[in-house]
């Protein structure tokens, strides 16, 4: 494990490689109408399932890349987003004229624990109250979990990410303001976490054959 003041100098290599890669290293270009985040301070998220969507984000990145992301998320910097299924598209206004492309794709579920979260679903009208309530209970993750799967991105290669900004480090602050949001997002609707791992929500929720589930590619 790196000491402390490895891990400082890594911070601070990667803090002045990212401002050579920045036309303006004073900071980006103040975009207008962007979408601020709620969080102004402190961490992102306040229920349990935003916060353990952030953080598999935060597996992936530098510290001072998600520090600058958040600081991106919280001036209005994110220009747009559209979460769908299995991905999350955000346009950032950086440094440069022109905004930059931001995708997140999560991997999909398979069809096993699909249908075995739908039968759960089904069989519990507690759970389909409280998702439409605005809230997601602790035994969904659990019933994933009993058939081997995780409903959050826990592996690495459960996220992949792209930017069309000049930094070749990824997650960069861009991917990283615009999951921040997105996260954010789920906090009040936690169908998106649903949404993105590959499913339609409705599916889940409405489904009152779990064997007519679509399968998942």
């Amino acid at each position: 494990m790196p000491s402390p003041r490895r891990r400082k100098l890594q911070h601070e290599e990667d803090d002045l490689e990212e401002e050579l890669l920045e036309d303006e290293p004073s900071g980006p270009i103040e975009a207008k109408g962007g979408i601020k985040a709620q969080s102004q301070k402190g961490s992102f998220g306040e229920n349990w399932w935003a916060k353990r969507w952030i953080r598999a984000l935060e597996k992936l990145g530098t510290r001072s890349r998600l520090e600058r992301g958040q600081s991106y998320a919280r001036m209005g910097q994110v220009l747009a987003i559209r979460m769908a299924i299995g991905e999350i598209r955000g346009k950032v206004q950086g440094s440069r004229k022109t905004p930059y492309s931001v995708v997140v794709q999560v991997r999909p579920l398979p069809q096993k624990a699909w249908t075995a979260a739908a039968k759960a679903v089904a069989a519990k009208a507690a759970y389909v109250s409280k998702l439409l309530a605005g809230k997601m209970p602790h035994e969904i993750e659990q019933l994933f979990r009993k058939v081997g799967y995780s409903l959050f991105p826990s592996r690495l290669d459960d996220l992949r990410t792209s930017c069309t900004c000049p930094d070749d480090k990824n997650p960069c602050k861009h991917v990283a303001a615009v999951y921040y949001l997105a996260g954010e997002e789920s906090d009040r609707e936690p169908v998106l976490i649903v949404a993105m791992r590959g499913i339609e929500p409705a599916e889940l929720l409405n489904r009152q054959d779990a064997r007519a589930l679509p399968a998942i590619p």
